[in-house]
């Protein structure tokens, strides 16, 4: 059994587990045990924007519009991006959770190429968000769907682009 696994599921973020074991019963290597946030650094904004267009185009969206981003922690990116989620929090993920991010949040028509179950629709809607490692441009996080998240409460909301 693995536990402390992260998985991206149409944009929300799970994660699950604490103390983990293999099928064997010897202990599982947990994913965040050596976890030591990136420093240096930061991500322009004109980097963050090339990233997050990158994105876009990946999910059929060549020209996204309303662009904008903030910095926050992770765990405040993903308070802003999925309201009422719950990021069980730990001394082996606090590290990550305190971790600088960008929440990038864009309009237009995405829909993300993720495998989905047979006869199920690909998570599709006007809306795309990106939480961002602030440091490497790991996507930590996205969400596809109608509702904007309030990307404010993050602090100063810096807009990209001219389109």
């Amino acid at each position: 059994m693995l536990g402390g696994v992260v998985a991206v599921i149409a944009g929300v973020v799970q994660i699950t587990g604490a103390a983990a074991t293999s099928s064997t019963g010897a202990p599982a290597i947990e994913p965040f045990g050596n976890y030591v946030p990136p420093t240096g650094a930061e991500l322009s904004p004109a980097q963050v924007e090339a990233l997050a267009r990158k994105y876009a185009a990946d999910a059929n969206e060549a020209a996204p519009t309303e662009m904008s981003m903030a910095r926050g922690s992770f765990a405040a990116a993903q308070a802003a991006m999925e309201p009422g989620s719950v990021v069980p929090s730990n001394a082996t993920i606090a590290p990550w959770e305190s971790s600088s991010a960008y929440l990038v949040v864009m309009h237009g028509q995405f829909t993300l190429r993720v495998p989905v179950p047979p006869g199920r629709p690909s998570p599709a809607g006007p809306v795309m968000a990106l939480i961002l490692d602030a440091h490497t441009g790991f996507p930590e996080g996205r969400y596809v769907g109608v509702s904007t998240p309030n990307i404010a409460s993050l602090g100063a909301v810096t807009p990209l682009g001219s389109k």
